[in-house]
């Protein structure tokens, strides 16, 4: 088709700009978007939420008692919801009357995440074979690798004389080779190729860049015969941070990676076995979407497996990570700062005497702040889960501090929080409602008692209710 014959071509979505067609598009964002934020404002959604995160805490430690585990969940924020339903209207599927000028339908396809958690594994014991073939043959790569960290560990005790100090007080022994120092480093590069997966591109040709780096100095360092010179051996300067070739921040890394998939496996089974026959989750409603099983490895080095439950809410997406996966993917080379469309979003302070300023501030944070909880087991009483509901000011310093640790704007990020220290010390600010937290506890007891109850039966028959009413097509 020539350009000509393109340009008569009618497109639905170019006719926005018709006052009719753009006020339907806009009431068909708002719809989608309220019937999410209705969800969260619902205190029974809130609650049934609650106790869906308090059983698989319970059951997980009931089952698998000796292994570490903490949860964080969130509900997308109202910024974020909007943004999500306005891209997907975009994709959308829509249908128009013969003119092309009024919209007759649209069928924007649901997301997962508005309701989201994550299920860390924080410690595990020593986990030598496994039932499931898969892990055991993670379990023996893991293995091969054991030998070859305990000499870099050694190597490191060769560096340095104290490694119980903070990193930039570090001093170097006497009389260890530069040439060794690097040859160690590029080993440890090499092998972290080798535990990353091909498709964390950016990570890969970061670990490739530095070995290029690494070949360069070794050349120059044999050209110039240094090796046996005291200009030849490892100083301060080879030791500091600021040494783009830096062994210890390898060592970390490899420490951090070598047995990630194992375990990452591991959590991910025991996760999905929490809900094999037992009859409490049925009772809540809850079955998982295995068509939906995801092993996400981002170009960035962000890794996580995905799980998506089915519940009267609606999807609830599920991130399985190990500890150092969940740091890495915050705070690491896959924090927020680096995806495109998830930049930081910082509020302007308000003057603290202004009630109009700290209002509009509460509600820019509200709008832009995801809904946090924190689970975890109470460690003063057996068997009972402790969820934290945090507050939208700690929401919106828990967004804002997600970079790499390694970017300069931490340093921004540090002058921002400590100017808003300034207005949290104000009685304005510590009365208003975005400082309040809540904690609340579940047992076994609370967990079965609201399985059984009717209130929980009614907010079911709503939800299918509620589902039926957005399957039918509008008149």
């Amino acid at each position: 088709m020539n350009e000509f014959k393109e340009g008569l071509q009618v497109n639905p979505d170019h006719l926005l700009e018709n006052s009719e067609l753009k006020k339907a598009r806009e009431e068909a964002i708002s719809k989608e978007t309220s019937s999410y934020k209705e969800l969260y404002d619902n205190p029974d959604y809130r609650e049934y939420f609650k106790y869906l995160m308090a059983t698989i805490m319970f059951y997980q430690n009931k089952r698998y008692p000796s292994y570490g585990v903490s949860m964080t969940s969130r509900f997308k924020a109202s910024q974020s919801i909007s943004n999500k339903v306005r891209k997907r209207y975009i994709e959308a599927d829509k249908s128009y009357d013969e003119t092309g000028e009024k919209l007759l339908g649209v069928d924007i396809r649901p997301f997962a995440d508005a309701f989201a958690i994550k299920f860390i594994s924080e410690s595990m014991p020593p986990l030598f074979y496994s039932t499931y073939p898969h892990i055991s043959e993670l379990i023996e790569k893991r293995d091969k690798n054991q030998a070859f960290l305990k000499d870099m560990q050694i190597f490191k005790s060769k560096l340095i004389y104290d490694d119980f100090r903070d990193r930039e007080d570090y001093k170097p022994r006497p009389n260890v080779p530069k040439i060794d120092y690097y040859n160690n480093s590029k080993k440890l590069l090499e092998k972290l190729l080798d535990l990353v997966d091909s498709e964390e591109i950016e990570l890969r040709k970061s670990y490739q860049a530095k070995i290029m780096d690494i070949d360069n100095r070794l050349k120059l360092l044999k050209a110039s015969h240094l090796e046996n010179s005291s200009k030849g051996m490892v100083d301060e300067k080879d030791i500091s941070t600021n040494n783009k070739i830096d062994f210890f921040a390898l060592l970390t890394d490899f420490e951090e990676r070598y047995s990630n998939e194992a375990e990452i496996q591991n959590a991910t089974m025991q996760f999905l076995s929490l809900f094999e026959t037992n009859p409490i989750f049925e009772k809540l409603g809850v079955s998982i979407d295995y068509s939906k099983l995801e092993e996400k490895r981002a170009k960035t080095g962000y890794e996580s497996n995905f799980i998506v439950l089915n519940t009267p809410l609606g999807p609830v997406e599920c991130q399985i990570q190990t500890d150092s996966q969940r740091r890495y993917g915050s705070y690491g080379g896959g924090a927020h700062t680096k995806l495109e469309g998830k930049a930081i979003e910082p509020v302007e302070i308000p003057d603290a005497n202004s009630e109009e300023e700290l209002k509009r501030f509460i509600e820019q944070i509200n709008e832009i702040s995801p809904r946090y909880y924190e689970v975890n087991m109470d460690p003063n009483e057996q068997g009972r889960v402790m969820v934290k509901q945090l507050s939208d000011y700690q929401n919106y310093k828990a967004v804002t501090s997600q970079v790499d640790k390694s970017d300069p704007i931490e340093e921004i990020i540090y002058l921002h929080f400590e100017r808003l220290s300034e207005l949290t010390d104000t009685e304005a600010f510590k009365n208003a409602e975005i400082t309040h937290e809540l904690t609340e506890g579940f047992t076994q007891i609370d967990i079965e008692k609201y399985a059984n109850s009717e209130k929980l039966q009614k907010l079911k028959e709503e939800a299918i209710e509620r589902k039926q009413n957005s399957e039918e097509p509008e008149k």
